[in-house]
């Protein structure tokens, strides 16, 4: 394998849900003011074992203040939007977004694949501090991208 990158322009759902169970990982792109979806085969992987997880102190520290509130897919669509803004060329255009919207909307009809948007909000006003979007297909999780805010105060909150 030379090349690690393919394109599509089939934007279903049936097809970003094949793609990622054949291990792709989709992203996307415009190409002269063509949508593509970027499906790829990574050379390398990384995979997170969670017996040999150690806490950073800083995160430990976060942990005991209790400042924030973690949350799964309760603000799908304001991670999304805050993903796009926060990296200047993100790959997270409004159509794969609809792509991931409508994978949302058929979560039942699609066994062994799941959404996730995982967030993490401020206790006290429920802003939303960092969040990413991936997906679990049967007991594996694919993280794609995420985001967190720069603001000082919520320094290695990304990493919580």
């Amino acid at each position: 394998m030379e090349e690690n990158y393919y394109w599509s322009d089939d934007f279903s759902t049936d097809f970003y849900i094949k793609a990622a169970k054949c291990g792709f990982i989709t992203t996307s792109m415009y190409k002269k003011d063509n949508f593509y979806l970027l499906p790829e085969i990574q050379f390398d992987y990384a995979l997170l074992d969670f017996k040999d997880i150690k806490v950073p102190k800083k995160v430990s520290k976060l942990l005991k203040e209790k400042n924030y509130t973690f949350s799964i897919n309760s603000k799908f669509d304001e991670v999304c939007q805050k993903i796009k803004t926060y990296h200047d060329h993100s790959w997270l255009k409004d159509e794969y977004i609809n792509i991931l919207k409508n994978i949302n909307n058929r979560k039942d009809l699609v066994p062994n694949f799941k959404l996730i948007s995982v967030e993490v909000s401020d206790l006290h006003t429920n802003e939303l501090i960092s969040g990413e979007i991936g997906y679990k297909i049967n007991n594996i999780y694919t993280s794609l991208t995420g985001f967190r805010k720069k603001e000082k105060r919520y320094n290695n909150w990304g990493k919580l």
